[in-house]
């Protein structure tokens, strides 16, 4: 059988120190041979479990003597069985940890304090071990095996155990401690003695004696009397002065409040009959003074009249506001005058409306020179023209009814195009008629 220093093992075994498991035994390793010697585990923070258990106890008798594990935050279970470990030290904070198993060792001693979850503790067949420390701060164990610890037998902590459930008044004694128990306890030992308990009432009863000793014999009617006087309580008898005080307290007598209800049931009356209205709704009312409210005042009725073509005597229409023009029309409208005067400040809407229909008419006389010209522009049509002119006359060869009026196509449309020049400048529909001295070059 092969034989090492644990601490070796655990070096050459586990370099990767994120794996969340330490065990001895690995389905692809499986076991090794006798560890012996001290074992330092520190910084393995992922580690979950650390396992020192053989699977075969008979075959392997390991003789480790000192363990001490460091920075191991998210360990949950420990275990070290069948060794000679004499001391196991946990340096860190252990949270998670919920299970610990030391049995078959030599500890003297174990130290718990840093386990408030642990669940389940073994610490059997440890002959030397008289203390467990920190042990009031395991809230939450249940179970615990201390079979065979002659210096902290089983039968003494069940006897113990027996004590706090008796003493917190539980039942059956077998059943695991409460979470809470050492409140439990504090409470109890929180609690006031019997002294405390008479002194309280001795204290009680000599306030009370001091507290009483003003009080007024309810049968000594002038000291009572006085006394109610000074402390602002009035004498029910005195009508005067108790209508005083109710009315600086905001209140009114029934007659007040009767004749203020028929003021208002007159005004209600007269608004009514001043509306002519029948329903005596709040939003009614409200409706109908909102509609007198938009009618127009004497000072502005015949002006109305007036633009709506009424006259003085007629009543206004109900829709009188729809049948006027909104002021933001008429301002549109008179903005539009004042740049007509500004474009055209000698001319009226007839005589340009007459000259737009005359551009029409010229964009109408160009497309007919096309389909007269198809190939020809004008300066071609007139050289030919000029060409006849200047033959002798008589010699056959004067112009004909066509040529002619080739001519005078021509001549109109150097007329038009002038004109168009002219009347461009003025017009504001520019557009329109830089189209049509395009189509003029187009065919020039």
């Amino acid at each position: 059988m092969t034989e090492e220093t644990v601490q070796n093992w655990l070096n050459t075994t586990y370099q990767d120190k994120n794996v969340s498991k330490i065990e001895l035994w690995n389905k692809e390793r499986g076991e090794p041979g006798k560890l012996t010697g001290e074992l330092k585990i520190e910084g393995y923070i992922k580690a979950e479990e650390i396992n020192f258990e053989r699977w075969d106890k008979e075959k392997f008798k390991d003789e480790i003597t000192k363990v001490t594990i460091n920075n191991c935050p998210q360990v949950k279970k420990i275990k070290f069985n069948n060794n000679k470990i004499t001391e196991i030290a946990f340096q860190g904070t252990f949270l998670n940890l919920y299970w610990l198993d030391l049995p078959d060792n030599k500890l003297a001693k174990v130290n718990v304090s840093k386990f408030p979850n642990l669940n389940r503790l073994s610490v059997a067949r440890n002959p030397n071990l008289t203390e467990i420390e920190g042990w009031e701060n395991l809230t939450k164990v249940e179970f615990v095996n201390l079979f065979d610890t002659p210096g902290l037998n089983n039968q003494k902590f069940n006897k113990w155990k027996e004590g706090i459930n008796s003493a917190l008044g539980l039942t059956p004694k077998d059943s695991p401690l409460p979470n809470d128990w050492e409140n439990k306890l504090n409470d109890l030992k929180n609690r006031p003695t019997q002294d405390d308990l008479n002194k309280a009432v001795k204290d009680a009863v000599s306030n009370k004696e001091k507290e009483y000793k003003d009080y007024i014999n309810p049968n000594d009617k002038d000291k009572l009397g006085k006394a109610a006087k000074e402390a602002g309580f009035i004498d029910p008898k005195d009508k005067n002065a108790l209508e005083v005080a109710a009315r600086k307290n905001g209140m009114v007598s029934q007659t007040d409040l009767d004749n203020s209800n028929n003021k208002v049931k007159d005004y209600e009356n007269g608004l009514k009959g001043k509306l002519g209205l029948n329903d005596s709704s709040l939003s009614t009312w409200k409706d109908e003074i909102d509609k007198l409210k938009k009618r127009p005042t004497s000072d502005n009725s015949d002006q109305i009249k007036n633009i709506l073509g009424l006259k003085p005597n007629d009543p206004l229409p109900s829709d009188w506001q729809n049948k006027l023009v909104p002021k933001t029309d008429l301002d549109k409208t008179k903005n539009e005058l004042d740049s007509w005067k500004n474009k055209f400040p000698n001319e009226t809407p007839d005589t340009v409306n007459k000259k737009v229909g005359d551009a029409s008419q010229d964009k109408a006389n160009l497309n007919e020179w096309r389909t007269k010209f198809p190939n020809q522009n004008p300066s071609q049509v007139k050289k030919e023209i000029d060409d006849l002119k200047s033959r002798p006359s008589g010699s056959g060869t004067g112009l004909s009814a066509e040529q002619q009026q080739k001519l005078n196509g021509y001549d109109k449309l150097e007329k038009q195009k002038q004109w168009l020049l002219n009347f461009i400048k003025e017009d504001k529909s520019v557009k329109q008629y830089n189209q049509i001295l395009q189509d003029f070059n187009k065919i020039r």
